[in-house]
């Protein structure tokens, strides 16, 4: 029985996710057939719960092999957390990863009475690139300014790639109300600088960038997206990001 307990352990241990485990005997200790490790304790950022569930048969199987399997199971359990949390074009975060980071965020920002932003941005030339210079044009263009929105901000900020030519920041622990909108002219300024594409033509698609502050402008995520996004289509008409909250 130590052998199994042992494995039960180490099981435990190399998959490190907070999975919840369970020992089935099968008559007595010769006749265990396998552990079975339920994974409930992943949770998506849909707040729905994922299940992983995997036999690992002990009959012949030695501690090396089932070593071995667990390894395989937690290579397979990260790839789909990154598929479930990351765009797979630009690497950016996806809608998935947005809801965590803002439910974070807004936890932190209410125990510390702080605040941040949401900041949307919108490509303005996108559709045209992808008309005259086709989809893949279109794709290299989404990577650079992916690109240029990460090295734009920190690294404690949050940057999501909503859809289409469409991203998200969050920008947290801002001095004034005003270095938002600086920032915001910064990401205007860098995405419309040109990109040379791989085929060797040069294009500029410039963007227009919409801010909603957080509690000031709500506390849901849906209603200071709503904001962000009125805010960045008043940026697109006048051309200009304006100078200060409404």
């Amino acid at each position: 029985m130590k052998w199994f307990q042992n494995t039960f352990i180490l099981i435990f241990t190399a998959l490190g996710l907070g999975f919840c485990g369970i020992l089935w005997n099968v008559g007595s200790l010769s006749d265990l057939a396998f552990i079975g490790i339920l994974g409930a304790a992943l949770t998506t950022s849909l707040c729905t719960s994922q299940y992983f569930l995997f036999k690992l048969e002990q009959c012949g199987r030695t501690k090396d092999k089932v070593l071995r399997d667990v390894a395989q199971l937690r290579s397979q359990v990260k790839k789909l957390m990154t598929q479930a949390h990351y765009d797979h074009l630009t690497g950016l975060g996806n809608r998935n990863l947005l809801t965590d980071r803002f439910q974070f965020v807004v936890e932190r920002c209410m125990r510390s009475k702080a605040t941040f932003a949401l900041m949307m941005v919108d490509l303005n030339n996108f559709k045209m690139v992808n008309d005259n210079y086709g989809h893949s044009a279109g794709d290299e263009v989404l990577i650079a300014s992916a690109r240029r929105l990460v090295a734009a901000v920190r690294a404690s900020d949050t940057v999501i790639r909503l859809g289409g030519d469409e991203f998200l920041l969050i920008i947290e622990q801002f001095g004034k109300s005003n270095d938002v909108f600086k920032l915001g002219q910064k990401l205007i300024d860098s995405l419309s600088e040109d990109i040379a594409l791989s085929s060797g033509d040069i294009v500029s698609v410039g963007a227009s960038v919409g801010i909603a502050q957080f509690p000031q402008d709500g506390f849901d995520i849906g209603c200071l997206i709503e904001i962000a996004d009125q805010s960045m289509y008043e940026c697109k008409t006048s051309g200009r990001m304006p100078l200060e909250f409404a």
